[in-house]
């Protein structure tokens, strides 16, 4: 179990980070839960950033401690209670890239376990004070008391115990898609991504038609037809790739030809670097003219992704929904290939509004936007 530290580098507190650390050395606790530690890096330069990005995404638990760094003027009661008696206090800020780090890891759903030490106050921990979330404090003269190591050891015994949060391969900084639809039935979805590497895995992207979409063609077909739909209302079926680094792969998995799916696999060349890639995709049954509803599916739980927006574009000639676009989040993995008007509005109940865009001569547009995005969660847009 990957276990990160976000800390001060400044000399004066590495003793503090030295003792917190012995706590999770503790030979019982190692033997337990097979700890591995992890120790961060200096804030500087964008290389190091990503690094530190990407060290806290492939964690599990992440141990932010908050020392003291700048002192702040502040007044409070003298101890014997008099109103006449105020009197000057310490009260000291904490890092900000440590309330920074730590926002983070909580955004990916990851354990975090927080030391607070005295003099500094809650609120410098940043968004994470106000997750209510339980913190030791400390102080520094005391770190090697009976009662320190006992608080310590429950906090991160019982961050240990809570469900893990997502581990991801890459880091979407952007997932962005323009899905537009003709009057045909035909929609066209072109996404533009940028994503940070973690690990060399693949990508895999899928195309999806309507189960009744007669004679699909396979992967590789769809490839070699991606410049052969006429426009302005195409009508193949077609899958196109584009990548600012020639180095990436875009690679059609085997598959048999027939069913209603078809996947690819995007391969970077290096972890620990940020890539951009663009990739379209037409599909014949995107809109069924006879239903009331119809929808788009984001597969995205299996992803960690920043900021999400999807632009949606209906020709006007289609003529007005029944109902305004609405965007859902919606369980992984959940079957919708065959949904019926009534399951999709009520799919659409309670779904985030789109935001208002100029509209085209040729289209209605709507565009919807989620930062950050919920995680282990899909998204819905029906229409």
């Amino acid at each position: 179990m990957r276990v990160y530290f976000s800390r001060s580098f400044a000399k004066a507190d590495a003793k503090v980070y030295e003792g917190i650390r012995a706590v999770l050395q503790d030979a019982k606790l190692q033997q337990q839960n097979a700890l591995e530690l992890t120790d961060s890096v200096r804030p500087k330069a964008d290389v190091v950033f990503d690094k530190i990005v990407g060290d806290i995404a492939m964690s599990d638990v992440v141990v932010a401690i908050f020392t003291r760094r700048h002192q702040i003027a502040g007044t409070t009661a003298s101890k014997k209670g008099k109103s006449k008696g105020m009197a000057p206090i310490k009260r000291f800020s904490a890092p900000a890239f440590v309330a920074a780090e730590a926002a983070y890891a909580t955004s990916l759903g990851k354990r975090v376990v927080l030391f607070l030490e005295e003099g500094v106050g809650s609120e410098e921990m940043g968004l994470v004070s106000s997750k209510g979330l339980e913190y030791v404090k400390f102080d520094r003269r005391k770190l090697d008391t009976v009662d320190f190591r006992t608080n310590a050891l429950s906090a991160v015994e019982s961050a240990l115990k809570k469900t893990p949060g997502l581990s991801p391969d890459h880091i979407w900084r952007k997932w962005e898609v323009h899905y537009t639809v003709f009057p045909n039935g035909y929609a066209l979805a072109h996404a533009k991504l940028r994503v940070l590497a973690l690990k060399e895995a693949a990508i895999t992207h899928k195309v999806v038609a309507d189960p009744g979409a007669p004679n699909l063609p396979t992967s590789q077909e769809l490839l070699d037809a991606a410049f052969d739909s006429p426009c302005p209302y195409p009508s193949k079926a077609f899958v196109a790739f584009s990548a600012v680094d020639p180095d990436v792969l875009f690679q059609p998995t085997s598959n048999p030809g027939a069913g209603h799916e078809r996947v690819y696999e995007v391969r970077l060349p290096k972890p620990l670097q940020e890539y951009e890639y663009q990739w379209m995709w037409g599909n014949p049954q995107g809109l069924q003219l006879s239903k009331k509803r119809d929808f788009f599916a984001g597969v995205i739980s299996n992803k960690s992704v920043d900021r999400v927006e999807i632009l949606l574009r209906l020709h006007r000639s289609i003529g007005k929904r029944s109902a305004a676009p609405r965007l859902s989040t919606v369980r992984p993995a959940m079957e919708l290939h065959a949904s019926s008007d009534a399951e999709l509005e009520k799919l659409s109940e309670g779904g985030l509004p789109y935001y208002a865009l100029e509209e085209t001569p040729l289209y209605r547009c709507y565009l919807f936007t989620l930062a950050p995005v919920p995680g282990g969660a899909d998204l819905v847009l029906v229409y």
